[in-house]
């Protein structure tokens, strides 16, 4: 019986390995590939293939390449090909450059436990910190500035424990406060309003400990609450709907634990239930 399973490349790609007995005619390989002759690898070979240039393998049908991990196109500037049976993939690595774009030092301000992170159709990327109450804005120039703090919008109603965030195509940011169970809108000239508080539609549909936020095209925003089960719709003007609690879809299939929730394209919103899987 041939037995198979799965392998995962390192650098972000996953290669069919195939297990299975003995049968190594029909490997040809070229260029940069390690080690050097792949005939010969083993189930606890860790196989490289552009490791540093250009390399290329090939397994023809009937053929076994076994290894327990292979690796396409590991290093900056390689280039990694297999082919299986006629059908194959090229892979390569350019080399991508990661950059710090913001430390606990905020800017002067803490940044503590960051959590959520959005990004903007400008570039601006946008991250929450839990324990440090706030959000920050980082350009992609790098100039980083606090839109938020715990004092939220000034008027008594506080951020705590800011976890969600996300941006419409206005660019107005969204913060979800899980303790002080609400939500907040900040619009790119930093005026900050209250969007939602753990009264939420104002209808006995309470929100309770908000976790998960999106936007979708129209600017509406939909926010979870873990706790009360449940999730709501704002749309821009202001009006809060409860579209989903703990009944679900109402026909035995329950939401529990509301975490993630994303807004689509065509107006439907999509919700997680942590705890009703």
């Amino acid at each position: 019986m041939r037995r198979q399973s799965i392998a995962v490349l390192t650098a972000g790609i996953v290669l069919l390995a195939v297990f299975a007995p003995l049968v190594r005619a029909g490997i040809t390989w070229s260029g940069d590939v390690d080690p050097a002759n792949p005939a010969t690898w083993t189930i606890d070979t860790y196989g490289y293939i552009g490791k540093n240039a250009y390399g290329t393998v090939k397994v023809n049908a009937g053929s076994d390449l076994l290894s327990d991990c292979v690796s396409l196109a590991y290093n900056s500037g390689s280039t990694g090909e297999v082919t299986v049976n006629g059908t194959g993939s090229t892979w390569t690595n350019s080399g991508g450059v990661i950059t710090e774009i913001i430390d606990s030092t905020g800017t002067g301000t803490n940044l503590e436990l960051p959590r959520g992170i959005a990004v903007d159709d400008s570039g601006n990327a946008y991250v929450t910190g839990e324990y440090s109450d706030n959000a920050f804005n980082i350009t992609p120039d790098g100039v980083i500035t606090e839109i938020i703090d715990y004092t939220g919008d000034g008027m008594g109603n506080t951020l705590d424990y800011p976890l969600g965030i996300a941006v419409d195509n206005s660019g107005n940011a969204y913060v979800t406060g899980s303790v002080s169970d609400n939500a907040f809108k900040i619009t790119p000239d930093g005026v900050i309003t209250e969007s939602i508080d753990s009264t939420g539609d104002g209808t006995g549909n309470t929100l309770d400990n908000p976790r998960g936020i999106a936007v979708d095209e129209s600017d509406n925003a939909y926010i979870t609450g873990s706790v009360s089960d449940n999730a709501f719709k704002i749309t821009p003007d202001g009006v809060i709907t409860e579209i989903i609690d703990r009944t679900g879809e109402r026909r035995g299939k329950t939401e529990g634990n509301a975490a993630g929730s994303a807004g689509g394209a065509s107006g439907h919103a999509y919700v997680t239930g942590s705890s009703s899987d």
